[in-house]
């Protein structure tokens, strides 16, 4: 266990290693854990009949093999169906208080759709990230066009030849003025 110590008074939090009784106990409950996941059941409720702490089986999840970490993944998308057949249960219900009905199907919804999001997801939230773009190859690109000649610049939005630029009046500081013959193409 950690302990820290606020003020005057020491908390305890959960412990910083599982045990590998309790390893081997969460192994053999796994088949139960994952069914009970997918039926939509909490994983707090699941440990607590169990006598496992939360932290134990996602230790458990986090620091086994890549199968584990697959079939937690797995079930916890098979959750989704779970939530959303709770939220039809809910709306068929004779229940008289509507405004309950639909704050829990409302729950139940977001739940079905945090836990699968591309089966339950609106289409039109899904999210385009560009992370990391790289100009250089487009400037040198642009660059080696350019240096060829062959390309038509664009100067106050009228089109003329690379060769052309002589034609730009300068002034006595060095920068360019009005093009002194515009050419149409």
């Amino acid at each position: 266990m950690v302990k820290w110590v606020i003020g005057k008074q020491t908390v305890s939090t959960m412990p910083t290693r599982v045990s590998k009784s309790t390893i081997a106990a969460i192994s053999r409950a796994w088949p139960d854990i994952c069914s009970r996941i997918a039926d939509g059941e909490s994983l707090p409720s699941i440990c607590k009949d169990y006598s496992f702490s939360r932290y134990a089986v996602l230790a458990y999840v986090r620091d086994g093999d890549a199968k584990i970490r697959e079939q937690y993944q797995q079930v916890r998308r098979d959750s989704a169906h779970a939530f959303l057949d709770m939220a039809l249960d809910t709306i068929s219900s004779a229940d008289t208080d509507h405004r309950r009905e639909k704050t829990r199907c409302n729950v139940l919804f977001s739940l079905a759709e945090k836990m699968n999001p591309s089966e339950y997801a609106p289409r039109s939230r899904q999210d385009i990230q560009v992370t990391k773009l790289d100009v250089n190859q487009i400037l040198a690109d642009a660059n080696a066009r350019l240096a060829s000649g062959d390309t038509a610049a664009f100067i106050e939005g009228t089109a003329i030849r690379i060769n052309e630029l002589d034609a730009v009046s300068h002034d006595s500081n060095g920068h360019s003025g009005d093009v002194i013959e515009e050419k149409d193409e």
